[in-house]
């Protein structure tokens, strides 16, 4: 379901729900206990919203609870280490990374490398 929602919001090239879709993710991620990916996920979250001059306060809220999360998970060293990964990231890299990240053990998500 969540492969498909990405899928439609790409048809869409609707980028504001994407890059907060995204950082739905790294929020998933930091409390699923994944924090480097999440980092890299949100950066790459943070990035679009940055590229298409999107700031929506609930945007705001989400990634900041999600960075409060991850500096209880990280040293700052790794924190900056993901964070530049993410930021390098394009978001359909970044969804995909995530729905591996989230995907139960041993199973891959290839379906969104494939879109």
């Amino acid at each position: 379901m969540l492969e498909e929602s990405q899928r439609i919001l790409r048809e869409l090239n609707d980028l504001l729900l994407i890059a907060a879709g995204v950082g739905r993710f790294a929020s998933l991620l930091a409390v699923a206990g994944r924090p480097a990916t999440a980092a890299q996920v949100l950066a790459s979250s943070t990035a679009l919203m940055e590229e298409i001059g999107a700031s929506p306060p609930w945007f705001a809220r989400i990634r900041e609870k999600t960075l409060a999360v991850l500096h209880t998970q990280l040293d700052e060293a790794a924190f900056a280490q993901s964070w530049e990964e993410g930021l390098t990231m394009t978001a359909d890299e970044a969804v995909a990374l995530a729905l591996d990240s989230l995907a139960p053990a041993g199973a891959t998500v290839d379906k969104q490398r494939e879109g």
